[in-house]
């Protein structure tokens, strides 16, 4: 439709993670504002507990069905000046709960803007790409056991040029 005085365009924006709340789905920069879980349904919000990964965006997350719980990876905290994170928390959904999860192996650079999915098959979360304050941007793969909370690094068999937030198997 053509662009107008009273037409908006709504343009993507990151999600925001806070300790007591979980991803508000019209995402944004953090605000201040009451802790809680945002539903889809607007206007609803459910309160989580526990040792959550505090207030971040840009990072990775992905819902794992047969736990029924969240995991979320990596991000960086409410400032530009904050350090850039990749550690792994988890959200139980039954109980609402946050804790952290202790990983054992070489994790993956802390990154924000990576892309995270679910191998149910090997168990495992796949963490591809993202920015590093290192680097840059980065192409690697790496694999988290959910079993056994072990990191390993996957080696593709071809490198991306630029780390997309788009991973296809």
């Amino acid at each position: 439709r053509p662009a107008g005085p009273n037409h908006r365009r709504r343009a993507w924006r990151p999600g925001v993670l806070r300790t007591q709340e979980v991803l508000h789905p019209e995402g944004g920069q953090p605000k201040a504002r009451s802790a809680g879980l945002q539903s889809v349904r607007p206007g609803r919000r459910v309160q989580t507990t526990g040792s959550g990964p505090g207030l971040r965006w840009v990072h990775a997350a992905v819902y794992d069905p047969s736990r029924n719980c969240m995991f979320a990876f990596g991000g960086q905290g409410p400032r530009p000046s904050t350090p850039f994170f990749n550690d792994v928390h988890r959200l139980d959904l039954t109980t609402l709960q946050w804790s952290q999860v202790t990983t054992t192996g070489v994790p993956p650079t802390a990154r924000v803007l990576s892309t995270a999915v679910l191998n149910g098959r090997s168990d495992e979360l796949i963490v591809f790409g993202g920015l590093d304050n290192v680097i840059g941007s980065v192409g690697d793969t790496w694999a988290l056991n959910l079993s056994t909370n072990t990191w390993r690094q996957l080696q593709p068999h071809a490198r991306p040029e630029f780390a997309a937030r788009v991973l296809v198997r």
